[in-house]
């Protein structure tokens, strides 16, 4: 026998597909549904069966911020981001975090008020975020691809890498400064590594894509407090050849911890060795 569903009171009807409403404990939720707010008044009740997606607005600032971005924010901007955040859920594998509702409603309502004034806000480090996230990336694409053609302005191609991190975001645990911080340490390393090899890494390169790829999954490992081995024996014998590389590799873990107040297994020591050897072998 099926549970009784859920029923949802009114409290403000934003779009014809979106309703601000509240659950049995008062509790804030967005109810997001083709038609759901059409003909609907407040304190009207609506069945969670009409609803596509219901997103929980779980405390006080971001229930005070959503409701500054529907104050400040066309409804028809509104209308669009959601159609975009209902893509982005298609064409991810996991559910996505309710917060971008807000965080990419705020990022797209100031990048068109940017562009509409002239004033575009690059990303230095676009090549880095498509090579670290490209199937985020891809997505990202599609998102500028559709706004550029509902909204009927030009938007610059930095834009893609910005949205990227906002899917990143909503993909996973780490909130959107979370995914910045690892972006910015992982470009922090790659600095460090060309200064000491005294090189340019071609961001173009599988071997470089292959570098930017593993430290990013490193650092996931020392977030979620991973056990990552080697063998001993293969530590000494790169220890031992070639001591600058090694010295390098333990340079980088040092800093990653440092960085990230965890510490980090040895062994990723062992891994970096290997990746710089790729590139110190064709100086």
């Amino acid at each position: 026998m099926a549970g009784v569903a859920k029923v949802y009171k009114a409290k403000e009807i934003i779009t014809n597909n979106i309703v601000r409403a509240t659950d049995e404990t008062g509790a804030e939720v967005l109810l997001i549904g083709k038609g759901i707010g059409y003909n609907r008044h407040k304190n009207d009740l609506i069945s969670e069966k009409a609803a596509h997606n219901i997103f929980a607005l779980k405390d006080e600032q971001e229930q005070t911020l959503y409701k500054e971005l529907i104050r400040t924010t066309s409804l028809s901007l509104i209308e669009l981001v959601n159609n975009v955040i209902d893509f982005i859920q298609d064409n991810v594998n996991e559910p996505i975090n309710e917060h971008i509702h807000i965080a990419l409603t705020d990022h797209i309502s100031h990048m068109v008020r940017r562009c509409k004034m002239g004033v575009p806000l690059s990303n230095p480090f676009e090549l880095e975020i498509e090579n670290l996230y490209p199937k985020e990336y891809e997505i990202a694409k599609d998102v500028v691809e559709t706004l550029t053609k509902e909204l009927a302005i030009p938007i610059p191609k930095g834009e893609i890498s910005f949205i990227t991190l906002h899917i990143v975001s909503a993909c996973s645990s780490e909130s959107l400064a979370e995914v910045s911080r690892h972006t910015h340490l992982i470009l922090k390393l790659v600095e460090i590594i060309e200064d000491n090899l005294m090189c340019k890494l071609d961001r173009k390169s599988l071997n470089y894509v292959r570098l930017v790829t593993h430290i990013r999954f490193a650092i996931e490992r020392v977030e979620r407090n991973e056990k990552l081995d080697a063998p001993e024996e293969f530590a000494c014998i790169l220890k031992d050849r070639y001591k600058e590389l090694y010295a390098l590799a333990y340079k980088l873990v040092k800093i990653m911890q440092t960085e990230l107040k965890k510490e980090v297994m040895p062994a990723e020591i062992v891994y970096l060795t290997i990746h710089l050897y790729q590139f110190a072998e064709k100086l």
